[in-house]
């Protein structure tokens, strides 16, 4: 028994002699026979206490424990304890006193922050997400890309200077420790190589540049197949040319997108006979150039005649 109401333990034993001096008030003191106890898991945490217990006094429904100070991993904070082991909330705190009606199990919630930096032609931007528990992972969504001039976004990249991208446009990628992302843009470029009086066929050669670069990309020029009895000069942006600017099979950089021309040519021969006269044979040569049927210009020799004849001109019928 004791005299103050709602004590929990006893100022006098049952059939126990006490001397009273004025009005006295006893109060019955009973405990439950059995405790209440709540598990404490450490669930990711280093430590945990593993249990607490507690007893209901005078008939009460329920009794108070004080939640344990765990230890959590480096680097996280601990927010406290929840029944669901999966909480990323506290619903009791640490140090907190606690009026428990049954058994439970209660557990360590702890996070810890991290952080994705995605960088974007000098811009970077921060997203965060928290790694609860015993969660070796969480998730971030990436940002959208600007791309330069002419360029076009393709995704993500943890290589700096990459071009395959291992995470899309507003994706989302699990992290499991701080990282850095970066912008991959690219930009094709296109030549196209016309046949151009020659029997090739038309056809084009492209490549891409990444993240802004102007030093260009490299291709391999097609080969040329002339007509019968040309000759292969090379390519050239200009179809009246003459000349090669560019050879068959070569690899070359290009920063923009161009037209090359097949340049072929085909010498052609006029031999002039005396026929008679007092001329020497002689022999004109010109070059017909990418396929052209008009040909080329030669200037005809000047011709002697024997004495007492007079020059008519030239024919390719000697007779």
């Amino acid at each position: 028994f004791s005299s103050n109401i709602g004590a929990t333990s006893a100022d006098y034993a049952p059939l126990t002699t006490v001397t009273i001096k004025n009005n006295t008030r006893f109060y019955a003191v009973t405990k439950s026979t059995e405790p209440i106890t709540v598990t404490f898991n450490a669930n990711g945490a280093n430590s945990v206490t593993s249990s607490l217990k507690c007893y209901r006094f005078n008939g009460g429904s329920s009794c108070s424990i004080t939640s344990p100070t765990p230890e959590v991993k480096s680097g996280y904070t601990l927010i406290g304890f929840n029944s669901n082991a999966l909480a990323t909330e506290s619903s009791w705190g640490v140090g907190i006193p606690k009026q428990i009606s049954s058994n439970e199990t209660y557990y360590v919630i702890q996070g810890k922050k991290i952080t994705a930096k995605f960088i974007d032609n000098g811009t970077s931007f921060e997203v965060s997400c928290t790694l609860y528990n015993k969660n070796n992972e969480c998730s971030v969504s990436s940002p959208t890309i600007t791309p330069p001039n002419g360029f076009e976004a393709v995704g993500w990249t943890l290589d700096e200077g990459g071009t395959t991208s291992s995470l899309g446009v507003n994706g989302n990628a699990s992290i499991s420790s701080n990282v850095k992302y970066y912008s991959i843009t690219k930009k094709q470029i296109t030549v196209s190589f016309k046949q151009n009086g020659s029997k090739t066929e038309a056809t084009s050669r492209s490549c891409h540049v990444y993240n802004g670069s102007e030093s260009g990309c490299s291709i391999t020029t097609p080969d040329i197949t002339p007509q019968n009895g040309f000759n292969v000069v090379g390519w050239n942006t200009d179809s009246n040319a003459t000349s090669s600017s560019l050879n068959v099979n070569t690899s070359i950089n290009i920063k923009n997108d161009k037209i090359y021309y097949a340049i072929t040519k085909k010498q052609v021969k006029v031999s002039f006979k005396q026929n008679g006269s007092n001329s020497a044979d002689s022999t004109q040569t010109c070059t017909v150039y990418n396929g052209l049927s008009e040909g080329c210009s030669i200037v005809s020799p000047k011709i002697t005649p024997k004495s007492g004849f007079e020059v008519v001109g030239w024919n390719t019928d000697s007779n």
